[in-house]
């Protein structure tokens, strides 16, 4: 399933990226969204402009029914591996499963664009869940909750990154 998500962040690029390479961010991401434990970042380097950060996210929302027969919820974490170019905004993103890596494939490309109220962003990729009969469901249903986490994402890195430093 191909998709495109975009929002408005009320902060500039340099704010954002920032906070994308800050451990407190995701502590602070944690507790301001549903369906997922508070993520975890795994690493995050800059050379030459160049951002590299892995985040381990887990679900912690509730399946229906035939999806609690095809996966285990406890074994829903993922890891998102992100390249950024900070003078450029460009970047390309992979998600990868901890577990049921045969199950779903994930990558796209993103775009921070620098706004007169601060930069868009915007998120292209392909997400494919390969379990016959519900696959398309799930990713329609991972699609919206990806959505759904961007937009939480989009006002809570604003309020992060406008708070006073500790």
């Amino acid at each position: 399933m191909n998709f495109k998500i975009e929002h408005d962040i009320s902060v500039s690029r340099e704010a954002v990226i920032d906070a994308l390479m800050n451990p407190a961010y995701y502590a602070y991401l944690g507790s301001k969204v549903a369906n997922i434990h508070p993520p975890e970042l795994l690493s995050a380097t800059e050379m030459d402009g160049t951002c590299k950060i892995a985040v381990r996210y887990a679900f912690a929302g509730t399946l229906s029914g035939p999806a609690r027969m095809a996966v285990d919820p406890t074994k829903l974490t993922w890891v998102i591996h992100t390249e950024l170019h900070r003078d450029t905004g460009e970047g390309v993103l992979t998600m990868t499963p901890d577990h049921y890596a045969g199950l779903l494939t994930c990558s796209g490309t993103m775009m921070l664009k620098e706004t007169p109220t601060g930069c868009s962003e915007l998120l292209e990729g392909e997400l494919a869940v390969h379990l016959p009969l519900i696959g398309q469901t799930a990713e329609v249903a991972i699609v919206q909750g990806l959505r759904n986490h961007l937009s939480d994402e989009a006002r809570t890195i604003s309020e992060f990154s406008q708070m006073p430093p500790k």
